[in-house]
């Protein structure tokens, strides 16, 4: 209808009609436009609300790796103020399955791992900056920041782990005998004819300098993951309830 109007506008040269159909013309196109980028801005915030949310589930999920973890960690660190203790001779006598467990804890590592998919898929969106609250994305790098500190100090564990402890318990101590006490370890004789509680007699003071080494490094690990801790809560919290406020 329009083409027929502008059609017989032209013929009777009626050029404000036909300057009218072309404003109006124009004018569609342009609010189609709009409406358009208005549908597709929205579909936009409410991907990245999906996303948001996807971060607060797997939030919620690292509150329970890291709960088990700090369980973890107090008990290797009681364990390793008891082997403190009786290298220090202030604790009992310890049997030789109670002497192999403290030695195959103070060899033992745990690293965090934490789920980070979706809050990388969250920061990977285009219109990130969008998201509610503002300061959203300072709680996230806030986040980060504590995540990044504990995976440095854990990695500064685990290599002294494997090229102190580890390495120095085995030229030191029966390692076979700590082994034949542990379950999965098919060891059913011990090569060395010293027994574990000699071996350790006989490195007192080394082993001693490296369990104090084990229990600082156990001790900042935990500090850090409890930092971390309140830094996800936060984050669940902001996006639960988009706001700013930090947790007690």
């Amino acid at each position: 209808m329009i083409l027929a109007r502008l059609t017989r506008a032209f013929r009777t040269q009626n050029w404000f009609a036909v300057a009218l159909e072309f404003v109006i013309v124009i004018a569609g196109v342009v609010v189609g436009f709009q409406i358009t980028a208005w549908n597709d801005a929205q579909g936009d915030i409410r991907r990245l609300e999906l996303q948001a949310e996807a971060v607060r589930q797997e939030m919620l999920e690292n509150m329970e790796r890291l709960s088990d973890y700090e369980e973890h960690m107090d008990r290797s660190i009681d364990h390793l103020t008891e082997f403190s203790a009786y290298l220090a001779g202030t604790d009992d006598e310890l049997a030789q399955e109670e002497l192999a467990v403290l030695v195959f804890i103070a060899i033992r590592v745990e690293i965090l791992q934490l789920k980070t998919t979706a809050l990388e898929g969250l920061l990977a969106a285009d219109n990130v900056v969008a998201l509610e609250p503002a300061c959203l994305l300072d709680i996230i790098e806030d986040w980060e920041s504590s995540r990044q500190r504990l995976m440095r100090t854990s990695q500064d564990t685990l290599h002294y782990r494997d090229n102190v402890v580890y390495a120095r318990f085995s030229e030191i101590l029966p390692m076979d005998q700590v082994a034949a006490t542990q379950s999965g370890f098919a060891v059913h004789a011990a090569a060395s004819g010293a027994s574990l509680a000699d071996a350790i007699n006989a490195h007192r003071s080394e082993l001693a300098s490296i369990i104090a080494s084990r229990q600082i490094m156990s001790v900042t690990d935990r500090h850090l993951m409890r930092q971390l801790q309140q830094a996800t809560e936060n984050l669940i919290a902001a996006l639960s309830d988009r706001s700013c406020e930090p947790t007690e």
